[in-house]
């Protein structure tokens, strides 16, 4: 049974238990599937043409569609707090993550797709 789906413009992406089903979303014909591994307790929380976005509570896993590489990101931002909420697009990820000590405690940044596909 699906555990999560995530629908991009050139994706549609199935979590199975233990893999990833990909779909053209034009046709609805089944492309490929891949092995997700030691990330399978993770879920999907985001697709795009390149990249999938798996999330846990302590992990956050990029799935390359092209061969099904996974690569671990942090959970952190670079101010040491944890991560409010995470997007992936096909422009790339935005994250959103609180400051302790500012009068605007909130922070939206983001790392493009190429830079995202550097990591693999």
């Amino acid at each position: 049974p699906a555990r999560a789906v995530a629908l991009s413009a050139s994706r549609l992406g199935v979590e199975r238990s233990f893999s990833l089903d990909l779909y053209n979303p034009g046709t609805g014909k089944k492309t490929t599937s891949l092995g997700l591994g030691a990330a399978a307790a993770l879920r999907l929380a985001g697709i795009n043409s390149k990249l999938a976005l798996l999330r846990g509570p302590r992990r956050l896993v990029l799935v390359r569609l092209i061969d099904g590489r996974l690569v671990s990101l942090p959970l952190l931002s670079q101010t040491g707090q944890p991560l409010v909420d995470v997007r992936l697009t096909n422009a790339g990820l935005f994250f959103a993550y609180n400051v302790k000590k500012t009068a605007q405690k909130g922070r939206v940044a983001f790392v493009s797709t190429a830079t995202l596909l550097r990591r693999f």
